[in-house]
């Protein structure tokens, strides 16, 4: 059995984790009118289950919550944790991290608790099998954590994505240098909000790691960053229209 960790080198990583958004999606509850979107959009940020985890920031039932906004503008002040903290941790209990982003968990009893979640992939080669570790990090207290681990067949993963699939759009090294250049026009222009320019930045690195990956023709490096860039868009499309 061969095993591969499926990361970014150290350098790159911690750039990442450094410059990611807190949109308020991630605590947000499906169903909640001001962030009603189609379900593509939303799949990236499925609620996790961690069994017999008591976060410190209890997501309240917002189904008759008016002022959903100012909720959740309440609980991310309550946000005490760095990111970068989560992950040293996460480092400590012996994950190579390769994402990170601020999420909702929710235990056996449907509590829901704001946390920092971490990602480590190991892929077998042999039989594409991928397993994830979750590293939770209750987002104000950097001693309360949980691990949550899954497997899926990676060899299907292009059946699950048939149809346009956007990081094929990621190929064409022409292509990649057409979006860096816009997206450095954009963060020029000034014109953005500061957490829509953390994730142009991280975006904006990403992609061109993505160069540097396909003309070294590392194909798990590659594979790797346009996971990452496809749920940072995912992200950038809810802050946006968050801001609508």
């Amino acid at each position: 059995m061969t095993n591969k960790k499926i990361m970014l080198p150290v350098f790159v990583a911690v750039f990442a984790l450094m410059f990611v958004a807190i949109a308020p999606n991630v605590i947000a509850e499906s169903g909640d009118n001001s962030y009603d979107y189609d379900k593509k959009a939303h799949k990236g940020h499925k609620t996790v289950m961690v069994e017999g985890f008591v976060g410190s920031i209890a997501v309240p039932d917002m189904s008759e919550v008016e002022d959903k906004k100012a909720v959740y503008e309440e609980l991310k002040s309550r946000v005490t944790v760095k990111l970068s903290d989560a992950a040293v941790v996460a480092e400590n209990a012996g994950l190579a991290i390769t994402k990170g982003k601020m999420a909702k968990v929710v235990n056996e009893n449907g509590e829901k608790f704001v946390v920092w979640k971490l990602i480590e992939k190991n892929k077998d080669s042999n039989s594409e099998t991928v397993t994830k570790t979750i590293f939770v990090v209750d987002a104000a207290d950097v001693t309360n954590t949980s691990i949550v681990t899954k497997e899926y067949d990676h060899s299907m993963k292009n059946e699950r994505h048939s149809g346009k699939d956007y990081k094929n759009t990621l190929s064409d090294p022409q292509e990649i240098e057409s979006k860096i250049a816009k997206i450095e026009q954009k963060i020029n222009d000034g014109t953005l909000s500061s957490e829509q320019a953390e994730s142009k930045v991280q975006f904006l690195y990403l992609l061109r790691q993505l160069q540097s990956a396909i003309s070294e023709g590392n194909d798990v490096q590659v594979d790797s960053i346009r996971e990452q860039l496809q749920e940072l868009r995912n992200q950038m499309i809810d802050l946006k229209k968050f801001r609508q």
